[in-house]
């Protein structure tokens, strides 16, 4: 029966030796190697940043959206960061980048029924209901947080029936 050893065996692992240089843990006195430091001795690159599912432009239309809170925090059961919220969700509309249908305000989460304005995608009309809200929180309290979880989901409405 084969054994597996694990990337910071001192026999030499899974990958090539190559010529290397001390690394901070060796300085220390350690007498191991991070599986990360091993990979890129032999040549492995990880990446640098997580890779982001990619969204295909959405078409013009009226969706239902919902997106949630941080960490689905209860932000909205604040009354100043609610009316903040409407604030900056009505000073849009009147700007013209979106048609606002209806919304509902949860404690933890939104659903708006909105309608982009021809020039703007519904990414775009998000983005700015978000890092709107976001910029105007930051403005009034003085200090950054994150507000918003990562992303919506969104249903576009193709008929009157499905409304």
């Amino acid at each position: 029966m084969a054994r597996l050893r694990s990337c910071s065996s001192r026999e030499g692992g899974f990958f090539p030796k190559t010529a290397r240089t001390l690394s901070n843990f060796e300085w220390e006195g350690h007498g191991f190697q991070p599986c990360r430091t091993r990979l890129e001795l032999s040549g492995f690159q990880p990446l640098r940043c997580a890779v982001k599912p990619t969204r295909v432009i959405s078409p013009s239309g009226t969706y239902f959206v919902t997106f949630s809170t941080f960490q689905r925090r209860s932000l909205f059961v604040v009354e100043s960061y609610g009316r903040l919220f409407l604030k900056t969700l009505y000073g849009y509309k009147r700007q013209g980048r979106f048609q606002l249908h209806a919304f509902v305000v949860m404690p933890e989460h939104l659903h708006l029924l909105l309608t982009p304005a021809i020039d703007i995608t519904l990414e775009r009309a998000m983005q700015f209901i978000k890092g709107g809200y976001s910029h105007a929180a930051g403005v009034e309290t003085g200090r950054k947080a994150k507000i918003w979880q990562r992303g919506f989901t969104d249903h576009r409405i193709r008929n009157t029936r499905r409304l």
